[in-house]
């Protein structure tokens, strides 16, 4: 046998084994794990294990790296040999493993990872599956959160070139509101005329775009309404930079902004991340994109992750061109679909893909099963909410009865708070004892909102915003007309709040309030030395 043919049946024989040992995922899902080089798309439909996938490639790469399509001939491979290895098969999974480990191909080393999720639950989750597959050690070591984790750690590192400290504070929705509001109300904006609401959202959108305030004042022209905006979106920014601060959108702007301009971030995030894989792709928006774009820059090994029939976060600025145009804008892009669906039966998926087909723009796939037909959907037409609220606990009522079941074998899903009303109150008019799920979240609820504020003024004592929310909670007969004055001296002087209020007896015009004031920056002072010297518990705690 010529040494090409010798050649031909190991590569397939070790491809075999390969098969075998992931003989837990199906065939598109295999294709998908062992792409590792170049961009890839991964087209999961609703329900195909993508994040198996996605956990499984990860180690795999970490494992074997391009083992599985490498074709480089393998000197002084004997017939014998070979055929050992075709007869492998049969072995269990741990004997091939340690067959295939003598063939590994550029494995990866954990660090070199990155891996983009949509949330911190599914970020968590992936790295709690990564540890069962590699061990708690090599999976601490990848790379994996949300965009914004990501960069926020970026930036901590590298965001002084942008003229920000390492203790920057990001400020969440509410602060951005507040911010805001003091933006009009410094410009003599009415916010009737331009409300606060609209100026978040205009902005936002605008740095989704990646458009600064001198990008928008190139396109306001004579429209007054966005004349207004880009002068509060400029000293917005003006704002945040001097209180060292960033908001949500910021976090990816910022980072977009450091990559383009400092070659030592660059290169540094060239040269860490080997491998990006990124999920949810289809809910990224075009700051996000352009994120990727930069990180992946040079090695190109970027997997995206996502379906297009799933996008939903239009509101928030995803745009779905970045799925649709994905393979267009990387040419040589491999597509994969996983279309085998493993959490609904037929007649449930036959009803989606129904509705799917009539999407328009979209990559063409359709979800199968081997779960079997399962019970039929039932449509029930309500006139209105209250006899829809009536139909539901008919219904449960109905079903404990036939099929002896409890009340805590069912759930109501609504999709707005404000639905729950009218079910609530023929659920209590009707003796049905229930729990509701969720209501004002446990980070925005005033007393944790106003310990956070505190932590980040002991951590970043220029942040005037979250320094305005506390300086009086609790009360310290600071009143408004003082935090006025305050703030006029702060920005007259090119200096914080807090160093006015910590020098407060410099200032005639606070120098009566100097005692109280200097009481409260000493609090925030002695703060900062207990998070100078001992842990972050103990400084919650005095904190509190």
């Amino acid at each position: 046998m010529d040494f090409s043919a010798q050649m031909t049946r190991f590569h397939n024989a070790k491809r075999k084994l390969f098969d075998k040992l992931y003989d837990h995922l199906n065939e598109r899902q295999r294709e998908a794990v062992f792409s590792v080089n170049g961009p890839l798309l991964v087209l999961a439909g609703a329900g195909t294990g993508k994040t198996t996938v996605l956990v499984d490639r990860i180690s795999h790469i970490i494992k074997y790296g391009n083992a599985y399509y490498d074709e480089t001939p393998v000197e002084g491979m004997t017939d014998a040999e070979i055929s050992a290895m075709e007869s492998a098969v049969s072995l269990p999974d741990d004997e091939i493993a340690a067959i295939l480990g003598d063939f590994v191909t550029s494995p990866c080393p954990p660090w070199n990872i990155l891996c983009f999720t949509f949330t911190n639950k599914a970020a968590n989750e992936m790295k709690e599956r990564l540890g069962r597959a590699l061990g708690e050690d090599i999976a601490s070591e990848i790379w994996a959160g949300t965009f914004h984790s990501i960069c926020v750690r970026l930036l901590r590192r590298f965001g002084s070139s942008l003229g920000y400290n390492e203790h920057f504070t990001i400020y969440d929705t509410d602060d951005t509101k507040k911010a805001i509001a003091d933006c009009l109300h410094k410009l003599n904006i009415d916010d009737k005329i331009l409300p606060v609401k609209y100026v978040m959202k205009e902005i936002s959108r605008l740095k989704d775009s990646l458009k600064s305030p001198s990008d928008y004042s190139k396109e306001v022209g004579n429209d007054s309404r966005k004349r207004y905006v880009q002068l509060v979106y400029t000293l917005y920014q003006k704002t945040l930079l001097e209180a060292s601060a960033l908001d949500f959108d910021d976090i990816i702007v910022q980072t977009v902004n450091l990559l383009s301009t400092n070659e030592e971030a660059a290169s540094y995030c060239r040269n860490k991340f080997r491998y990006i894989s990124v999920d949810e792709f289809q809910d990224t928006n075009y700051a996000q994109l352009r994120l990727i774009e930069l990180l992946s820059e040079g090695r190109r090994n970027l997997m995206v992750v996502g379906d297009d029939d799933q996008s939903i976060y239009k509101f928030r600025g995803a745009t779905i061109a970045n799925i649709l145009n994905f393979d267009r804008q990387f040419s040589d892009a491999k597509v994969v679909k996983l279309e085998e669906n493993y959490r609904s039966t037929s007649n449930i998926l036959a009803a989606a893909n129904g509705i799917i087909s009539h999407n328009v723009g979209r990559h063409q796939k359709s979800l199968f099963t081997k779960a079997g037909e399962g019970d039929k959907i039932t449509v029930q037409i309500c006139e209105n909410q209250n006899e829809e609220a009536r139909y539901i606990v008919n219904e449960i009522t109905r079903n404990i009865l036939s099929k002896k079941l409890t009340y805590s074998d069912f759930a109501v899903l609504y999709r707005m708070n404000s639905q729950s009303n009218s079910i609530e109150s023929v659920l209590k008019r009707s003796g049905i004892p229930y729990r509701l799920i969720g209501g004002t979240r446990f980070y925005d609820r005033k007393e944790i909102k106003d310990i956070m504020a505190y932590l980040s003024v002991v951590n970043n004592p220029a942040d005037n915003l979250r320094l305005k929310r506390i300086i009086n909670e609790p009360k310290r007969k600071i009143g408004e007309k003082l935090i006025s004055d305050i703030e006029l001296i702060a920005a007259a002087n090119g200096v914080s709040m807090f160093d006015v209020i910590d020098s407060a007896e410099l200032y005639p015009q606070i120098v009566r309030s100097a005692g109280r004031l200097k009481e409260f920056a000493n609090l925030i002072k002695e703060l900062r030395n207990i998070m100078e010297t001992e842990p972050l518990s103990v400084l919650f705690d005095r904190t509190i």
